[in-house]
């Protein structure tokens, strides 16, 4: 079952996760849900929908525990006096650690190690 509808969750994933750091999670909870419930599927045709409809509603319930967490956590912000980012101020700045990480995952591996030794870079 993994092996067949890995790659079509995963993209599925992708598209929606709030980060790429939160796929790998999203694809195993929704591969384990679809193993949990598959005595509950009714026709085997149906079962490539059936899995995007779980991966979606995994998708919603992850947004919904983000949100939870990112109101929680801007709320601990403002208490302590600190500034709370605008979200489109918090989606460049994770745009810009996406590239920064790509940019790191191109480099040798050399290259790399010797630039997370610095301590500059902290992602």
């Amino acid at each position: 079952m993994v092996g067949r509808y890995q790659v079509a969750v995963r993209q599925f994933a992708a598209r929606r996760a709030h980060c790429p750091d939160d796929v790998d999670e999203l694809v195993q909870e929704v591969f384990c849900q679809a193993w949990q419930e598959l005595s509950g599927l009714r026709r085997s045709d149906r079962f490539h929908s059936w899995l995007l409809s779980l991966a979606a509603n995994q998708t919603i319930s992850h947004w919904r525990h983000h949100a939870a967490a990112c109101r929680r956590d801007a709320e601990m912000a403002s208490a302590a006096g600190w500034r709370v980012l605008q979200p489109d101020e918090e989606y460049a700045r994770r745009h810009a650690q996406d590239q920064v990480r790509q940019a790191l995952s191109a480099l040798p591996f050399e290259y790399r190690e010797e630039m997370r030794d610095d301590g500059h870079l902290a992602l």
